[in-house]
């Protein structure tokens, strides 16, 4: 497995080898078929339940063993882990994201330590393509905070500073670069 760091966060990407791959592709659907089962079991606890539902148990059932409907989510999750952004309830969009729960397989979090509401503010930062760079970012978050600092805004302060403490951490320990001082 090979993680190649990117200066946005959030498009960070994992390779796997193809051994790598196979594994993977396993561990999903075991991760799938477990997941329905328990949901399966929720739809069969207690005959006097609310939920109780034998059909829509055996639905998610059927549906978990689908042999050809677990390789087609193993290939999404690995096609967003290796060229993917994070997009999803690690950055506060009413989804789950297909990256989280492919590198929670594989036991990594690219995006550890940040805040749902700081990977949000990242993703607001950089947008979607390659034009800005981690220094913009930085600089954009060091007027940010000096114009919070100004305000009563505290929250907007507080999360600004939250976020540059955190992407200085990152350009550090994972991109290798060295710290600036904050408003150099």
């Amino acid at each position: 497995m090979k993680i190649n760091w990117h200066e946005n966060p959030l498009k960070t990407s994992v390779v796997l080898d193809e051994i790598e791959k196979k594994i993977f592709a396993e561990k999903a659907k075991i991760r799938e078929l477990k997941s329905a089962a328990q949901s399966a079991a929720l739809h069969l606890r207690d005959k006097s339940e609310k939920l109780y539902d034998p059909d829509r148990a055996r639905s998610y059932l059927q549906h978990a063993l689908d042999e050809n409907g677990l390789k087609e989510r193993a290939n999404d999750m690995l096609v967003e882990l290796e060229s993917g952004f994070h997009c999803g309830d690690c950055t506060c969009v009413a989804t789950s994201c297909e990256k989280c729960f492919a590198e929670d397989i594989l036991e990594i979090n690219t995006l550890e330590g940040l805040s749902q509401h700081s990977a949000h503010k990242l993703d607001v930062l950089y947008g979607r393509e390659d034009a800005v760079g981690i220094e913009e970012v930085l600089g954009a978050l060091e007027v940010e905070i000096a114009e919070a600092l100004g305000d009563a805004r505290e929250e907007e302060h507080a999360e600004a500073v939250k976020v540059y403490e955190w992407l200085l951490r990152y350009k550090t320990e994972k991109l290798g670069f060295r710290i600036r001082p904050l408003f150099s």
